[in-house]
């Protein structure tokens, strides 16, 4: 929820980011996912975010951030900016109805 100052806690925003994470785990572990599926949990990401008054800068901060922290360390350098340009793409699409 926006607190005083218009901005989301980010203990809201990491609750938020839990079936992201998931899906992201998926991905990494195999391709357990379909791409679909894995652009389906980052527009969910975005959609609750956005109701919840997030920036889109910070949306793509915290999708930047899961990436980071979940694929980076799995991923080749190509695979990993591969995966981030699409999950930027679909974050911005899905907050400003693309």
């Amino acid at each position: 929820m926006p607190d005083q100052h218009g901005t989301v806690s980010q203990r809201a925003l990491a609750s938020l980011a839990v079936s992201l994470e998931r899906a992201l785990d998926a991905e990494i572990t195999g391709g357990a996912l379909t791409q679909e599926e894995l652009r389906r949990a980052v527009r969910s990401f975005v959609a609750r975010a956005k109701a919840l008054g997030v920036p889109p800068q910070e949306v793509i901060v915290a999708l930047k951030d899961q990436l980071r922290c979940r694929a980076m360390p799995h991923l080749s350098q190509h695979d990993y900016t591969a995966l981030a340009d699409h999950v930027v793409r679909w974050g911005i699409d899905e907050y400003y109805g693309g």
